[in-house]
């Protein structure tokens, strides 16, 4: 969230320029990404792809896990506090950390400046941007503390209505990025499926 947006985008340069020396003629790529980070990093991708071939990243599917967000401050501070230090030192950051998401949801819904996060979900079902051909697979859960699957859900949908292929897998139990874990049978039937059915 602090990264300069040059910064950010400086990082996705270097796998735009392994995809531009594949001498393939059809670019075969398959995405797997993590939680709100995994989007956003994506979404760099694309914008830098953009920008330097003026085309849409050529990709046949996305796996989306525990993604997209739109946290609510609940959902926020699950997410913001899992990396504070034990002990006495807990207090300190935590009162920061509360601070930071005070100043955040401000920004958001009194200011209206929009967060990464809700940019992200723009991004990604923007056809300028993200290929709409692409098959997409969205597995998420209902336990999931950081990433809202109602949130999920209502983005799997707006992705429907403007033409991308959705595919999901509701789990009830998993929590935030341990799906493939502890349903490792189903998760990895599912992107096999995606997979397989992109190379078609």
């Amino acid at each position: 969230m602090t990264t300069p947006n040059g910064t950010r985008l400086g990082l996705s340069k270097p796998v735009v320029s392994a995809i531009e020396s594949d001498p393939s003629r059809e670019k075969r790529i398959l995405v797997h990404l993590f939680s709100n980070g995994g989007a956003l990093s994506f979404s760099d991708m694309c914008h830098v792809y953009k920008e330097h071939s003026g085309r849409v990243l050529p990709v046949k599917a996305v796996v989306l896990d525990s993604a997209p967000g739109d946290p609510d401050l609940r959902e926020a501070w699950a997410a913001m506090s899992v990396g504070l230090p034990k002990g006495i030192l807990w207090y300190p950051a935590a009162a920061l950390t509360s601070l930071g998401l005070g100043i955040a949801w401000t920004a958001t819904n009194i200011l209206r400046i929009p967060t990464l996060v809700i940019k992200t979900r723009g991004w990604l079902n923007d056809w300028d941007l993200v290929d709409k051909t692409a098959k997409r697979l969205y597995i998420y859960s209902e336990a999931d503390k950081l990433v809202g699957w109602r949130n999920v859900e209502a983005h799997f949908d707006d992705a429907r209505t403007k033409g991308f292929e959705v595919i999901i897998l509701k789990e009830s139990e998993t929590p935030h990025v341990q799906h493939m874990n502890l349903d490792r049978e189903r998760y990895w039937t599912k992107v096999k499926e995606l997979w397989e059915s992109s190379s078609s």
